[in-house]
C-alpha cells in the first residue's frame, strides 16, 4: 500500500517491517479487531499500517453503517515509541529499532 502525506510517499513494498500488532478475533468478522503494523522507510520515517473497523482504520459505508478500512499514518520517532510501548511489543525490539537501551527502575 502507498499513501503521499506531507509530499513525501509511504510504501509498504520499500519499507521494512519493526513490530505488528493484532487484536484478539478475526479481521473482517469482529467490529473491534485491529491489525497494525508500524514501518520505517529508507530514510528512516515511520509510518503505520492499520486495518479494521474501529477509528481510525474504520471506513463509513453508505448504509451509514462502518465498514473494515485501512489507512497509513505518518508517525515522527516520539510517535512510533509511544505506540510500540501502548500495543506492548516486546523492549528489546524497542532498543534494536531505536537503538537505546531502558534504564532499570
Amino acid at each position: 500500500m502507498k499513501k503521499i502525506i506531507n509530499q513525501r510517499i509511504y510504501d509498504t513494498s520499500t519499507a521494512t517491517e519493526i513490530a505488528s500488532y493484532r487484536s484478539p478475533g478475526r479481521l473482517g468478522d469482529d467490529f473491534d479487531t485491529v491489525r497494525e503494523v508500524l514501518y520505517k522507510t529508507p530514510h528512516g520515517r515511520f509510518f503505520l499500517l492499520g486495518k479494521g473497523f474501529v477509528a481510525p482504520w474504520g471506513a463509513d459505508n453508505l448504509s451509514g453503517g462502518t465498514s473494515c478500512g485501512a489507512d497509513i499514518q505518518a508517525l515522527d520517532e516520539a510517535e512510533a515509541r509511544a505506540w510500540i510501548e501502548r500495543r506492548h511489543i516486546d523492549p528489546v525490539e524497542i532498543e534494536r529499532v531505536f537503538e537505546f537501551e531502558f534504564e532499570e527502575a
